[in-house]
This record gives structure tokens, sequence and C-alpha cells, in this order.
């Protein structure tokens, strides 16, 4: 039988965690209060119905909570660096701060689409995409840079 192996938690995840919960509550309360007869869809063209909006909320959510969930699977987990015993809690801890941080900019990113498309600003939708796809990607070249670090200290 395999051993069980612990994925720490860092104050970074914990950052990412407290940044996703409050983005999954905003986003839920800006749903009650858009759709339950609070107020109204300030904008919303007549090519689809204002329910189509629920859609970006909702794939935040669940891209953010899978995110979560993926990294307490560690085992499903593969690393451009060789895993060793020395370096794997390393490892995993830059894996959990940094999807932590994903998750919370993927529910931010997706709430802010439905807001603007609810505002009617539409036209700040690319600059919202690029940025949060710019982030992602510099996240990401940074979590590769600190795995090839963690590499090399451990030689």
């Amino acid at each position: 039988m395999s051993e069980k192996i612990k994925t720490p938690v860092t104050k970074t995840a914990l950052i990412g965690y407290a940044l996703t919960a409050a983005g999954i509550i905003y986003s839920i309360v800006l749903l009650a209060t858009r759709f339950a007869g609070i107020s109204t869809v300030d904008f919303f063209g007549d090519a689809m119905p204002k329910e189509f909006l629920l859609l970006f909320p909702f794939c935040g959510m669940i891209g953010a909570l899978m995110l979560i969930v993926f990294t307490r699977m560690p085992k499903l987990m593969t690393f451009p660096v060789p895993v060793t015993e020395q370096n794997r809690e390393r490892l995993l801890s830059l894996t959990v701060s940094a999807f932590a941080l994903f998750a919370a900019l993927e529910i931010w990113m997706f709430t802010a689409i439905f807001l603007v498309l609810l505002n009617g600003t539409a036209n700040l939708m690319l600059p919202i995409i690029i940025a949060g796809g710019s982030l992602t990607f510099i996240g990401y070249a940074i979590l590769h840079i600190l795995y090839k670090k963690t590499a090399k200290e451990e030689v």
C-alpha cells in the first residue's frame, strides 16, 4: 500500500483561498441581487437571454474549485524536475500556493467579465481576458523558475 502524501498549505495558499472565497461570495451576492428581483440587469442585448450571463460566474466558480480540489491530489501532479524525498514537500507547497492564486485569479476574472457585460461596457472584456491570461502566463513562468531552482538546490 502506498503512503499518503500530505499537501502542505502555505501562507500564500491561504491568501489565495481567502481571495477565492471572497470572489465566490461576491459572485453569489451579485447573482442574487441582479437576478432575484432586487435589481434588474443593467445592460444586455436582446440577441441572447440574460440567463446566458449566469455562465460566467458559474464557470469561474467551478474552475476555481477544480483547481483547489486538484491540489489535494498530489499523485496526479507532474513536475518539470525530478521529484525526490528531499524536494517533494517544497514542490508541493509551490504548486499548492500557485494553484490557490490561479483559482483566485480565475474567479475574479470571470466575475469581472460578468460585471462588464451587465454594465454595458463590453469593450473592456478583451483587456480583462488579456490581463488574466498574461498574469496566468507570468505566474506559470515564475512557478517553472522556482521548480528549477528547487531542483538545483537539491544537487
